[in-house]
């Protein structure tokens, strides 16, 4: 068996895709890691909130995505708020909470996600994570950014000396990794390709291992 000290496992964008997170946590929970997700684990999919229950009860440690910030600005905003994040993607993530849209309402939904927890939980989600030497966001630290830029940029990253950066939000078929530099880990998985997690070791700063699942 691999030595994992010192490694972490960090899971790519999820979006509501509740099958694929489950065969992939069930292969990263034979090993001794704590596992973290780069976000976006809602929206898209259907099955956001089976999600969020998931990721809750397995203690994985996640950032703040842009769609998670994006559901935060529609149950706080105003309507316009609301439908800009249905549109985006939010709208199967309601239809994860509701049998019927009909008499949905803003109130009305946010008052459930406030009840079952899931609101306190996506707003205590942190923006990123730095473990020795790996930083976690879900978008990457850039050059000029700023902390909304940390969920939502299209930029290349930053180079922090000695550290690797380790996020998602800009999918592609399969992991993209620049050693000594950043790893990109969002491979899709809503739109049909797999769902991916990394084994990061934090003192060395490279990935070790890569785990995928359809």
């Amino acid at each position: 068996m691999k030595d994992y000290k010192n490694c972490i496992a960090v899971i790519g964008d999820i979006h509501g895709c509740i099958e694929p997170l489950k065969k992939l946590y069930k292969k990263l929970s034979k090993l001794d890691v704590s596992v973290y997700s780069v976000g976006d684990f809602i929206d898209r999919g259907e099955h956001s909130k089976v999600v969020i229950d998931y990721i809750i009860k397995n203690k994985i440690q996640a950032v703040r995505g842009n769609h998670e910030a994006w559901f935060l600005e529609a149950m706080d905003g105003d309507v316009g708020s609301f439908r800009s994040w249905l549109q985006a993607g939010g709208t199967p993530t309601l239809k994860s909470y509701f049998n019927d849209l009909q008499d949905v309402t803003i109130g009305g939904f946010k008052e459930i996600m406030i009840n079952n927890g899931h609101y306190g939980y996506i707003a205590s989600l942190p923006l990123k994570f730095e473990i020795n030497n790996v930083l976690i966001s879900h978008a990457g630290k850039v050059v000029g950014g700023n902390d909304d830029s940390l969920y939502f940029n299209y930029e290349e990253p930053e180079k922090l000396e000695g550290k690797l950066q380790v996020f998602g939000h800009k999918p592609n078929d399969s992991v993209i990794y620049k050693d000594g530099w950043y790893a990109n880990i969002d491979t899709g998985c809503v739109f049909g390709n797999k769902l991916t997690a990394v084994i990061v070791d934090t003192v060395n700063a490279e990935i070790v291992e890569e785990l995928e699942v359809r």
